[in-house]
Order: structure tokens, then C-alpha cells, then sequence
């Protein structure tokens, strides 16, 4: 059980990194010196006082690290539910 969960969020943090490079940096903000894989770093790595650095208008630092958090329950929410899957059942004797 334990290693399915561990397996399954290690799939799902590479699909967040993934998705999160492609469709939210650089289109929902955008920083001038950005440093690697954005998903990793977390909120207070993504727009910083510079010149240059942007966040789409509607958008706001609160609603990116909401975004954000919903992307690691999400992917805590579907690691639980196939470590579940994965748990030990108990055998029943039959014969006792």
C-alpha cells in the first residue's frame, strides 16, 4: 500500500510538472529570471518584485497558490485512492 502511494505521487508530480510547465507558466504569469520546473519550487518562486515579471490580468499570487495547492491534492487524492486499491486484503480460512 505504501509503495503504491509512493509510486503513484511520484507519476502524478511528474504529470503536474509537465502540465503546469506547458499551460499555466507563462501563461498565467510570467517571470523574467525563472528558475527550473516551477511546479517544484512552489508559489514564492514564480513572480518577484523585478521588471518584467507579470501575472495575467484576473489572475492574482492568491489564485496561482490555489491553483497550485489543487494541483497537489488532486495528485494526493488520487495517490490515497490507488494505494487503497493496492491495500492487503485479509484471507479468509475457509476451512476453520
Amino acid at each position: 500500500m505504501i509503495i503504491a502511494f509512493v509510486v503513484s505521487i511520484c507519476i502524478c508530480t511528474v504529470l503536474c510538472t509537465i502540465i503546469w510547465q506547458e499551460c499555466i507558466t507563462d501563461n498565467l504569469y510570467y517571470c523574467t529570471d525563472p528558475l527550473w520546473l516551477d511546479f517544484l519550487l512552489g508559489p514564492n518562486h514564480w513572480v518577484h518584485a523585478n521588471t518584467g515579471d507579470t501575472i495575467k490580468d484576473g489572475w492574482t499570487m492568491g489564485r496561482l497558490q490555489a491553483l497550485w495547492l489543487t494541483f497537489i491534492a488532486l495528485s494526493m487524492t488520487i495517490s490515497a485512492m490507488i494505494a487503497w486499491r493496492f491495500r492487503p486484503r485479509p484471507r479468509w480460512n475457509a476451512g476453520a
